[in-house]
C-alpha cells in the first residue's frame, strides 16, 4: 500500500464511512417519525439517504420538511449542501422553462427562498446561506468542441469525476490553475479531495462536476475550500514527474492531480510533525 493511499484514507475513506453512519441515524430517526416514504421497494437505505438527501423531496408536507431539517441540524448537516445540490441539477437541466416541477421541488427546500434565471446565470437566494450566482458552464464554453464534446460525452460521469475533469482542462486552459482541496461534505465534521480550475486574471472557478462557473468568492463559501494544492496547469507534467515513484501506485488512485495534492499534505504534516517535536523539546 502506497505512502499516497494511506494519506487519502486518513480523510476521505473516514469521511464516507462516518457519514454513512450519521445518515444512518438520520434515516432512522424519520422513519420512527413516518416521514420516509418507505414505498420505494427499489432504493436502498444508501441510496435514499446519499443521493443528495432526496428523500426529504418526497414529501410536500411542510412541517415534515421542518422535521428532516431539525434532525439534520442536530448532526452538524452543511446547509451549503443544499445549494450546492440546486446549482447541481439547475445547471444540467435541458430547459429551464420547461422544467417548473423541478423549480418548486428546489424551492420545497427551507434553505432555498427564491431562484432566478437569465441569459445562461442563474441566481439562487437564501436567507440562512446567501445568495449565489452562476453561470452553466456548458452554455459559456459551448464554442469550444473539445470542451462541449466532453461535457456531452461524460454527462453522466462528471459529477463523479472532478480530478478528472480538471485534467482534461489543463489540455485546454494551461494558464489556468488546477487546485485540488478539502472541502466540506455533507456533515461540517468532515471533507473530502475535490479539485475545480481557476482563472486568477478574472478570479473565477471552472467546475465541470457542478457544470458551473462561479466568482471564486461564491464558490468558496459554498465549498468552504481548504487548498492543498494550487498549481498552474503548464506545471502539471514537472511536477508529477518529480514526486517519488513509491509514494504512488497508479492501480490505488490514477489521477495526477489528486497524487500531487496528497503528496503536498503528506509532506506538509511531516514537517508540522517534526516542528511539533521541536517544540516539545525546548518547552520541556
Amino acid at each position: 500500500m502506497s505512502l499516497c493511499w494511506n494519506q487519502f484514507e486518513k480523510t476521505e475513506t473516514v469521511t464516507q464511512y462516518e457519514e454513512e453512519k450519521l445518515f444512518d441515524k438520520v434515516f432512522t430517526e424519520c422513519s420512527k417519525k413516518n416521514i420516509i416514504n418507505k414505498g420505494k421497494k427499489n432504493m436502498t437505505k444508501k441510496q435514499i439517504c446519499l443521493k443528495y438527501l432526496n428523500y426529504y423531496h418526497m414529501t410536500k408536507n411542510i412541517d415534515n420538511l421542518k422535521i428532516i431539517f431539525d434532525i439534520l441540524d442536530n448532526y452538524n448537516f452543511n446547509l451549503e449542501s443544499e445549494i450546492y445540490y440546486a446549482i447541481n441539477t439547475l445547471a444540467y437541466l435541458k430547459n429551464v422553462k420547461h422544467n417548473k416541477k423541478m423549480i418548486q421541488r428546489l424551492l420545497s427546500s427551507p434553505i432555498i427562498d427564491d431562484i432566478s434565471f437569465n441569459d445562461g446565470i442563474f441566481n439562487v437566494s437564501s436567507q440562512k446561506c446567501g445568495d449565489y450566482s452562476f453561470g452553466v458552464a456548458s452554455y459559456f464554453l459551448k464554442d469550444n468542441k473539445d470542451i462541449n464534446d466532453y461535457i456531452t460525452t461524460n454527462k453522466k460521469e462528471l459529477e463523479m469525476c472532478c480530478h478528472d475533469n480538471i485534467e482534461f482542462l489543463t489540455k485546454q486552459y494551461p494558464n489556468l490553475y488546477a487546485v485540488t482541496t478539502k472541502s466540506l461534505s455533507f456533515f461540517a465534521n468532515y471533507r473530502y479531495y475535490h479539485s475545480y480550475a481557476y482563472d486568477d486574471t478574472n478570479d473565477i472557478v471552472i467546475d465541470l462536476c457542478l457544470n458551473a462557473i462561479m466568482n471564486r468568492e461564491d464558490y468558496e463559501r459554498l465549498q468552504h475550500p481548504i487548498i492543498v494544492s494550487q498549481i498552474q496547469n503548464k506545471d502539471i507534467d514537472t511536477e508529477f514527474a518529480n514526486i517519488e515513484k513509491s509514494f504512488y501506485n497508479l492501480s490505488e488512485i490514477n489521477t495526477r492531480l489528486l497524487i500531487i495534492a496528497l503528496h503536498k499534505e503528506y509532506i506538509a504534516s511531516k514537517l508540522n510533525n517534526s516542528n511539533q517535536k521541536v517544540l516539545t523539546k525546548v518547552n520541556n
